[in-house]
């Protein structure tokens, strides 16, 4: 997009004379919008990008069948007095939403050699949402050159320093006993808003409840595994609480030889008693108690 700037400071004469050309703003402001923006982007240049993105948008579509989970296209050069900058959409041609860390990037001339490199932080910051474009603008310092010469590409210099990581969307539904009446489903269903979000590769140990009952404490814990291979849980370690923060229990659900097997991308809902016995206090029938995973 080596006219962009000249885009962005049309007369108005010109704006004027293309307003039955603008993009329809629900498109980009609304739920699933095709690109992303970094805060404090301003409307006009939002259409612009827009444009410009519907015009790469095959070529974007074609990465998918590349195998990769974040590809670059360069959109537009403009030679400033610090450097060169160039505008770029980071796609994520995968089906999870993506976090960005840290990436290396090079920028490279019609030859395929880079001629500076950039690396970029983002600290997992920013989130691309699935199949969907962020567009980012990076300055390359003390770099000029014609603007005629507009094959200048970015792209990654190494993937060893990429570093990316996507968050997986786990069925916890699929948990919950049918078994069970729609009340109990529902207050579930209410207790899993509150979990987090899981990354591939994770595993999680998510408290839910812990229920005062007559012979003990009724201790309920999500577990999710989003890594590619079963887990093998023997044994948890968690603190029972009073709801002033004060420790009633603290040690290890084991499960001896019921070891529980966790399948790769599957959730279990764990029902485990805690004795009277091993609680140094009288359990009250029917308290919510406080559950923290650890000691």
């Amino acid at each position: 997009m080596a006219n962009l700037f000249g885009e962005l400071f049309k007369k108005p004469a010109d704006i004027s004379s293309e307003l039955e050309k603008q993009i329809d703003f629900d498109e980009i402001t609304g739920e699933n919008p095709p690109v992303e923006f970094m805060y404090g982007t301003s409307d006009f240049k939002k259409e612009q990008v827009l444009r410009e993105y519907y015009k790469v948008k095959e070529s974007i579509s074609n990465h998918k069948n590349i195998n990769k989970l974040i590809t670059i296209d360069t959109i537009y050069r403009y030679n400033g007095f610090e450097g060169i900058e160039i505008g770029i959409f980071l796609t994520n041609t995968t089906e999870n939403p993506v976090e960005l860390y840290a990436m290396n990037l090079g920028l490279f001339n019609e030859d395929g050699i880079p001629i500076r490199q950039k690396y970029l932080d983002f600290k997992g910051e920013i989130t691309i949402n699935p199949n969907s474009s962020l567009y980012y603008e990076i300055l390359f310092e003390n770099v000029h050159v014609q603007m005629e010469n507009v094959n200048l590409k970015v792209g990654f210099l190494d993937t060893e320093e990429l570093k990316v990581s996507y968050i997986k969307e786990l069925n916890v539904d699929s948990a919950v006993s049918k078994s069970l009446s729609e009340e109990v489903k529902d207050f579930l269903r209410e207790k899993f808003f509150d979990i987090p979000q899981i990354r591939h590769g994770e595993i999680s140990l998510d408290p839910i409840l812990a229920i005062g009952r007559e012979d003990g404490i009724n201790v309920i814990i999500l577990a999710r595994n989003a890594s590619d291979r079963d887990v093998t849980l023997n044994s948890i370690p968690i603190k029972i609480c009073m709801k002033e923060d004060l420790p009633i229990y603290v040690g290890n659900l084991n499960f001896n030889e019921d070891s529980i097997i966790l399948n790769s991308d599957k959730c279990k809902l764990l029902n485990i008693s805690v004795n009277q016995e091993f609680v140094p206090v009288n359990i009250v029938k029917d308290y919510i108690y406080k559950l923290k995973i650890g000691k």
